[in-house]
């Protein structure tokens, strides 16, 4: 292992809080652009988060790097060594799954292709608004809330079942006749039943990679999912100014 991941605790910065592990509001800047740091930092801890700045990687892994909902680093940087932290965390069980936003001036997309290599969740190519950065962080933070690797291979209720290998669904043994988008909303509500998700959420986590968030779609959805779902219609909810459910 090369010296840049040896922790020297001469390098830990005395005047720093020292964050609990139990705390998952608190995010990691690794950037030598002061100013942005300080426009970053600014905005998130209004957003309601906890943040701890560094100058460079070597500063950074004197501390430790578990107790953080997500990194933000910057790979353009002289002194970040970005892809290399960004390597040294993924390869650790401790901070594999935590999620990693790379942040950088090079425009191109080769660059941002070996960001999305080495393990990064999400790229911002700088000049970014504030509000963009938030919102990206929000998303990354619920996707990550309500992702699930022990996700049960069948889920069940009062004679509705989906089977989440096939992507079959069946009531009282009788198939039903889902489209994908039908069936991936359905999903995802009956694994996080009695919780009522607006459409952003929903959205982050059903169809991520979609660039407009469309209540209309859930609605539609909703709606022919009910006249096929027989009597446990009565089960999927849409309340107005709330969001939508599986509530028992």
């Amino acid at each position: 292992m090369s010296l840049f991941f040896k922790r020297n605790s001469e390098k830990i910065d005395k005047t720093a809080s020292v964050p609990s592990p139990s705390d998952n509001r608190r995010i990691l800047i690794v950037d030598d652009d002061i100013l942005g740091c300080e426009l970053m930092q600014f905005s998130l801890e209004h957003d309601g988060y906890k943040v701890d700045v560094f100058k460079s990687c070597d500063e950074a892994t004197g501390h430790d790097l578990s107790i953080y909902c997500l990194y933000i680093i910057n790979v353009a940087s002289e002194t970040a060594d970005g892809m290399h932290l960004a390597q040294y965390v993924k390869q650790r069980n401790a901070t594999a799954h935590i999620p990693l936003v790379f942040c950088s001036s090079v425009d191109c997309e080769e660059s941002v292709i070996n960001g999305l290599d080495f393990g990064a969740d999400d790229y911002l190519l700088k000049p970014f608004s504030m509000r963009e950065l938030t919102a990206r962080v929000n998303a990354l933070l619920r996707r990550k809330r309500m992702s699930s690797p022990s996700k049960p291979r069948i889920i069940s209720h009062h004679g509705l079942r989906l089977d989440t290998e096939s992507k079959l669904a069946s009531l009282n043994g009788d198939t039903i006749p889902l489209d994908a988008d039908e069936y991936d909303l359905l999903e995802f509500l009956m694994h996080n039943r009695n919780n009522i998700y607006d459409a952003d959420v929903i959205f982050d986590n059903v169809w991520p990679d979609s660039d407009v968030i469309d209540d209309a779609l859930i609605d539609r959805l909703v709606s022919s999912l009910k006249n096929k779902m027989g009597h446990n219609s009565m089960y999927l909810v849409d309340r107005p100014g709330f969001g939508y459910g599986y509530v028992e």
